[in-house]
């Protein structure tokens, strides 16, 4: 399998995951607010890689708010972006330089970007699970495994 199908099924998976977690979310009386924060912060970073790559300026602030009703849409868009991206003739190994939120200039490969993105959503995504749970919810299998089930 190359670089490029596997990061294409992995951003595959990190939409079907979001997505579960959103129809969750959003068919709560009352979601817990810091799991309502960390989907945000999911879409904000994504985007924010996303316009490192592509050399452009963040639209979104790392912790922004966006409305719950916005957000199948916004995950939406962040994957169709992704996998233009992944679609195009520009290599993976490709170096990007850029500066994090503090000012400080880094470079990785547009590999380890991605591979971070998705890492960086599971993460959060578990956070919100730990936080369903203390409230008594149970949150979705969202394991990679029960995707490709």
């Amino acid at each position: 399998m190359s670089s490029t199908h596997l990061f294409q099924e992995l951003f595959n998976y990190n939409k079907h995951a979001n997505e579960q977690f959103i129809k969750l979310l959003t068919s709560l009386e009352s979601a817990p607010k810091k799991a309502i924060g960390f989907i945000d912060h999911i879409f904000n970073a994504h985007q924010i890689w996303l316009n490192r790559i592509q050399m452009e300026e963040p639209n979104f602030g790392v912790w922004q708010s966006h409305q719950p009703d916005h957000w199948l849409e916004l995950n939406a868009q962040l994957y169709q972006r992704t996998q233009t991206y992944l679609n195009s003739d520009r290599a993976l190994d490709n170096i990007i330089t850029y500066q994090n939120s503090k000012g400080r200039s880094f470079s990785n490969s547009i590999q380890d970007i991605y591979f971070h993105v998705i890492n960086h959503s599971t993460h959060h995504r578990s956070q919100i699970a730990l936080l369903l749970r203390q409230n008594k919810i149970i949150p979705p299998a969202s394991d990679y495994i029960f995707y490709k089930r």
